[in-house]
């Protein structure tokens, strides 16, 4: 059978090639710091999304598109976790971090695709929608600035 480039039926396929850089990026986080990792991740994530509205015009170059702002976000999920428990004590640290995550995913989760579309149908560009994704970024990175600076220094990573 011949290789006729990029279909749906692919999706699969890509999704288990995205795997790896989540954990990578919760190691790099480990290595480098938790906000530096997570910095390069919202600010690739902003300059990528008007990248990626400019050349989406198909599905060869959707896919590929897709493909690189998920190794952007993977940069932001992979030291997430890690960074949004450091901000509470240990007393409130399982209850914050679940609250946070919890309201995260709703407002992130549901309010931004419907806003997307409403975005979309009322501009009927998607530079509307990256300008929305670059708002989220720079307000991730004033986050991360105000957020405590549990391990930010480089971690002494030791041979087991």
């Amino acid at each position: 059978m011949e290789d006729s480039g990029p279909s749906p039926q692919r999706g699969p396929q890509c999704n288990n090639q995205l795997k790896p850089p989540i954990p990578l990026s919760g190691w790099l986080s480990d290595r480098y710091g938790r906000r530096t990792v997570y910095a390069i991740g919202a600010v690739g994530g902003a300059l990528w999304s008007v990248v990626f509205f400019a050349m989406a015009s198909s599905f060869a170059t959707v896919l590929p598109g897709v493909v690189i702002g998920l190794v952007f976000h993977s940069l932001m999920y992979g030291p997430q976790a890690a960074f949004v428990s450091e901000q509470f004590t240990a007393r409130l640290r399982y209850t914050g971090s679940s609250l946070a995550y919890t309201f995260a995913g709703v407002i992130g989760g549901a309010l931004a695709p419907l806003a997307f579309t409403y975005f979309l149908a009322k501009a009927g560009t998607g530079y509307v929608i990256a300008a929305y994704i670059v708002v989220a970024c720079a307000v991730t990175l004033v986050g991360l600035r105000l957020g405590r600076a549990v391990r930010d220094e480089v971690a002494v990573v030791s041979p087991a």
